[in-house]
């Protein structure tokens, strides 16, 4: 795969062109490798976020887009419970998402989600802008990195992981002969933020905390697929929940929803006429956006992939309605 490489200084990591953090002086040595970013991604990014910034400019700091750097971005790999509790980790992360720092000088202000097309890589759609999403927490784990003498040997790819039923986020500095994991905060006293931990050494501590959470009541994918329903497991659980949805349907009921089948909000876009969420299915590794109207009525959704779900039939709708002017 194709890479951009940004450096690492002495204290602040270096802006390279394309690169994802602005530094100032300092002897760059160390590297990371930054994916090949989805075709026109950064494109969609920017003019979603200006979007929101005419409509609400204290969004991001305030402000403006041309005072911010958009960086490069990383890919999002998510694991599910039921891999966690069986000692699985980074071989079970799913590539998910793209997000993009929002940056002015060395802090982050903001983060972008962006969706791509698996296949061909293109940027679809940006469904979410938000205000933290972990961006400074990830600034502060790549500048702990550059202490460590594996970054001095060779590339690290970095990555974000995730197990949100667990609460567990971290950086995944992924390299050829290792990995590295550093969580970041609130670890809630199970780990240490901004340690690096080898994946032996993680898995160890996420696995206690995959099975207590499973044995929880009402929780999506407390038993794993059987092999007559594994291939379709994916539309199994996605279609579960669209299957709850219909025009017209209150946020706070979509949200009700949303909480019994473990779906995770990723980001929000509201204007005065209209407002949209994101929510990241697991086990599925599919995200869902809810678009409401300025009534806080549902008035349409779609996967992941852009393509408009269908109502379900017990409506008799069609699966959408035109927003109000």
């Amino acid at each position: 795969m194709k890479t951009i490489k940004a450096v690492i200084g002495l204290v602040l990591v270096c802006l390279i062109t394309g690169g994802i953090f602005r530094g100032v002086g300092g002897n760059c040595g160390a590297a990371i490798v930054y994916p090949k970013a989805p075709e026109g991604g950064r494109r969609i990014v920017y003019e979603n976020a200006s979007s929101t910034l005419r409509t609400d400019p204290p969004f991001l700091g305030g402000f403006r887009i041309e005072e911010l750097t958009i960086a490069d971005p990383y890919q999002n790999y998510y694991v599910h419970l039921t891999n966690l509790a069986s000692g699985q980790l980074l071989s079970a992360a799913k590539p998910g998402d793209w997000t993009y720092l929002f940056t002015h000088g060395t802090n982050a202000v903001g983060a972008a989600t962006l969706i791509a097309d698996k296949k061909t890589g293109k940027a679809l759609q940006s469904p979410g802008l938000y205000q933290s999403n972990f961006s400074n927490e990830t600034l502060e784990a790549l500048r702990m990195a550059q202490q460590l003498p594996q970054i001095q040997k060779q590339d690290y790819e970095l990555r974000r992981l995730d197990s949100p039923p667990i609460l567990f986020v971290a950086v995944w500095l992924h390299g050829k002969s290792d990995d590295i994991i550093i969580p970041l905060g609130a670890t809630f006293g199970r780990w240490n933020a901004y340690q690096p931990y080898s994946e032996r050494q993680m898995v160890k501590l996420l696995e206690p905390e995959a099975k207590k959470k499973l044995k929880q009541p009402n929780l999506i994918g407390r038993a794993a697929p059987t092999p007559s329903n594994a291939a379709s497991s994916h539309e199994f659980h996605l279609e579960a929940y669209l299957a709850t949805l219909h025009v017209g349907m209150k946020s706070e009921d979509a949200e009700r929803e949303l909480k019994r089948w473990g779906c995770v909000p990723i980001g929000s876009i509201s204007t005065a006429k209209s407002h949209r969420h994101s929510y990241f299915l697991l086990p599925d590794a599919a995200t869902v956006t809810l678009q409401y109207d300025k009534h806080d009525e549902l008035v349409s959704w779609e996967r992941a992939q852009g393509q408009k779900v269908p109502l379900n039939p017990m409506s008799g709708a069609t699966g959408q309605k035109a927003v109000p002017n």
